[in-house]
């Protein structure tokens, strides 16, 4: 049989059965340095602060889980200069509209700035604050429980772009109850998020279309007030001349023949040439110009129409969800921290190990004290 040897001295060896015969001489004196142990690890686990972990798993959203955004979405595609590029019933463009609100809310998710600011007005941190009274401890608690208890990880189980939420609390119910208000808290501020971006491109469009038709009712007015100018220069050349009534005759001007039989005020580039149509007629195409209300191209009312309805688009309730749950947040049925009988466990092994030590080290420090007195 091979033994293992521990050398003392030049003249004494110890056998593997002669330590085996210390310890058990020294049996009491470890077996009460292990139950100290155990006592200190129990009393450990007793006084550590216990964590619940709460879980949920999220993954992209269905198209109709969008709800109100999409149907935004599909009212300004409508009146969108790119209609073409975005047409809503595009597949390419179902999908980028469902990863840019998924991935918004990711983001929103994982922002430390977020995190804080949900758990400060939560209900489980108010209930730990009456546990503190200085500010840099209130402060280090809301740090830590943003980062360290509030998670988001990838789970790459699936390939599903899926992720994975948790919270760590003292309670189960605590745990639970904040994780799922967080995540309906991120989902809504990721939905205004997005909505906030679309209203940016809908009001972009609004006020393109209000210049247009700005522009097409400018131009008409400005048309009629350059009519009547004419009409009112022609009438005022038609006195000059005693043309008072319309003869019916053409009549030909710097080598040029108007023809006058087949032309109206309108078709008369300047009052030279129109007050030939006689003072009387003038006369009364002024007043009835001036009376009759102004009438617009059709696609200025076009576009007032677009604009109305695009403004309807900025009314709507904000409706809809940016993920979709595989797994709700979990009620945990067992702690994660402390681990009362693993930590008994480990209490006894080094309690038991640090008494055999002390068993040891006593019997070696009483043989060498009487071999001192032995030389002596």
């Amino acid at each position: 049989m091979i033994m293992q040897k521990i050398v003392h001295d030049s003249s004494e060896v110890v056998t593997i059965f002669d330590l085996v015969a210390i310890l058990w001489r020294g049996k009491f004196s470890i077996l009460v340095v292990a139950i100290i142990g155990g006592f200190c690890a129990i009393l450990y686990a007793f006084t550590v602060k216990e964590e619940w972990k709460s879980e949920a798993q999220i993954i992209p959203p269905q198209i109709n889980q969008l709800g109100s955004y999409l149907d935004v979405q599909k009212g300004y595609d409508r009146f969108s200069e790119l209609k073409n590029n975005l047409n809503i019933e595009d597949s390419k463009k179902l999908e980028e509209i469902v990863s840019n609100s998924y991935r918004t809310l990711i983001l929103t998710l994982g922002s430390i700035d977020n995190k804080q600011e949900y758990l400060l007005n939560s209900e489980y941190y108010k209930k730990q604050l009456n546990k503190l009274t200085d500010d840099f401890g209130k402060k280090k608690l809301l740090i830590e429980m943003a980062e360290k208890d509030l998670n988001i990880v990838e789970t790459n189980k699936d390939k599903n772009n899926s992720y994975e939420v948790s919270y760590v609390a003292e309670t189960a119910e605590d745990a639970q109850e904040t994780l799922l208000a967080y995540i309906d808290y991120s989902n809504k501020k990721a939905f205004d998020k997005v909505f906030n971006d679309l209203d940016f491109l809908i009001n972009e469009r609004i006020l393109t279309l209000e210049n247009n038709a700005a522009a097409l009712k400018f131009y008409a007015e400005q048309t009629r007030k350059n009519n009547i100018l004419t009409l009112k220069q022609a009438i005022a050349i038609a006195k000059d001349a005693e043309i008072k009534e319309y003869t019916g005759q053409n009549i030909v001007t710097a080598n040029k023949r108007i023809d006058i039989e087949n032309s109206s005020a309108e078709n008369f580039s300047n009052a030279e040439s129109l007050f030939l149509l006689g003072e009387k007629y003038l006369t009364a195409q002024l007043k009835a110009m001036e009376s009759s209300p102004i009438i617009y191209p059709a696609n200025y009312y076009q576009m007032l129409g677009n604009i109305k309805e695009l403004r309807q688009l900025l009314d709507y309730k904000r409706i809809g969800s940016t993920f979709e749950y595989t797994k709700t947040p979990s009620l945990p049925l067992s702690k994660d921290k402390p681990k009362k009988i693993l930590m008994l466990l480990v209490g006894l092994v080094c309690g038991f190990i640090f008494g055999c030590l002390y068993v040891l080290l006593f019997d070696q420090i009483r043989k060498n004290g009487f071999i001192a007195r032995k030389q002596i």
